[in-house]
């Protein structure tokens, strides 16, 4: 978990870097797609996790997904942020799954 908020609290600060630059305006076609496809890549990957707790019958993945420490540390209000985002998150994902889920033939053994 700490690694995942290293790497979440970089990408927010480079966002946040991007956006006081103006690269988003200014920035190549290029810089910007690689940028596109790591979040792309990032996002594939958490989706990756929520699925795979959905397999196993977990109901209620954000309670697995929460960063603890992380969570010690921030006040009340970055808290429910926090919370309320990744929530949304996960909310994406199951319907995500759910949708992959329908699509795909029924098996019976």
């Amino acid at each position: 978990m700490k690694r995942e908020r290293g790497v979440l609290r970089t990408s927010a600060n480079l966002a946040k870097q991007r956006l006081a630059s103006g690269f988003w305006k200014t920035g190549t076609n290029e810089e910007i797609m690689a940028i596109k496809h790591r979040l792309s890549r990032e996002d594939e990957e958490f989706y990756a996790r929520v699925k795979s707790l959905l397999v196993v019958g977990v109901i209620n993945p954000l309670s697995h997904m929460i960063d603890k420490e992380y969570l010690s540390t921030i006040s009340n209000k970055d808290k429910e942020r926090y919370i309320f985002n990744l929530s949304e998150k996960i909310r994406d994902c199951i319907k995500r799954y759910n949708n992959e889920k329908e699509r795909l033939p029924a098996v019976n053994y």
